[in-house]
């Protein structure tokens, strides 16, 4: 598929109609991914807040500015140079196929496709959202104490201690942009009152998957790993708890695969359903 042909299934997803929208960029920054065959480059740059400049409507809800670039594109910072947490002026389409529902557990991202930067420019309205955006907020939790909302990602984030050992934890908002986790405590707390039977789960169900490949890695080892010597050398360092009882471990492989994190994962109410290594 050509440049054209790209150019034309990518304008396909938006709406003829042109908006003029003033827009607050988000905390992350802009980026751009493509298809394995394709030409063209999707570059994309997160929203917290749009204001339609025509009706006056505020609306603060998490949305995605896209627009194509070219590879030589790449080297001049994907055409645009958004800033973080700036309000700017733009010209936009709105996608075709977005609608306020839920699917899997997460809203959908209403996106736009850029047409032009007009300017950056100053709003009231706007810079109450960065503020508010920027205010600190803490999830007191009896068992992990003092939780910090990191808006950028929608979770809670803070530190445990799991099984003796340090463990960061992050915990999904109930809702994309909202500032409570109820979901997701419910879940933190059955993995914690039960933590040395689940230890094992995570573990035995790891090391069944996993030990045989560990072995593969370590082909130059003068014995072979067991499962229990697997077990044994796994430790949980991160506690990842998503909505509707899912979540993810990630564990220290003491060099079983040379450095790469071992990610289990589960549900609280199935039990543990995926062991994988990655990084």
């Amino acid at each position: 598929m050509g440049i054209s042909d790209e150019t034309r299934r990518f304008t396909k997803r938006f709406d003829e109609t042109e908006s003029e929208l003033l827009i607050l960029t988000g905390a992350i920054g802009q980026g751009a991914g493509k298809g394995g065959k394709d030409v063209l480059w999707t570059a994309s740059v997160g929203i917290i807040a749009f204001l339609d400049v025509n009706s006056k409507e505020l609306v603060t809800q998490k949305a995605t500015l896209k627009w194509l670039a070219t590879e030589e594109d790449k080297g001049r910072n994907w055409i645009h140079s958004f800033e973080q947490l700036c309000i700017y002026r733009v010209l936009v389409k709105k996608t075709l196929q977005y609608e306020d529902t839920i699917e899997d557990g997460a809203p959908q991202i209403l996106e736009f496709m850029l047409l032009e930067v007009l300017k950056k420019e100053e709003n009231e309205q706007l810079f109450a959202v960065k503020e508010a955006y920027l205010k600190p907020v803490i999830l007191e939790d009896e068992i992990a104490h003092a939780l910090t909302l990191e808006r950028a990602f929608s979770n809670f984030e803070g530190a445990i201690t799991w099984m003796e050992h340090d463990c960061n934890l992050f915990l999904d908002t109930d809702e994309v942009g909202c500032e409570s986790a109820k979901s997701a405590i419910k879940t933190f707390h059955c993995l914690m009152r039960n933590m040395k039977i689940w230890d094992d789960k995570m573990k035995t169900f790891a090391a069944q998957e996993l030990t045989e490949s560990a072995n593969d890695w370590q082909e130059e080892a003068k014995t072979q790993l067991t499962q229990e010597d697997f077990k044994k050398r796994m430790v949980i360092r991160e506690l990842s708890i998503c909505l509707e009882g899912k979540f993810e471990v990630y564990a220290s492989d003491d060099d079983m695969f040379f450095g790469h994190v071992i990610i289990v994962s589960g549900n609280i109410n199935a039990g543990i359903e995926d062991a994988y290594i990655a990084g």
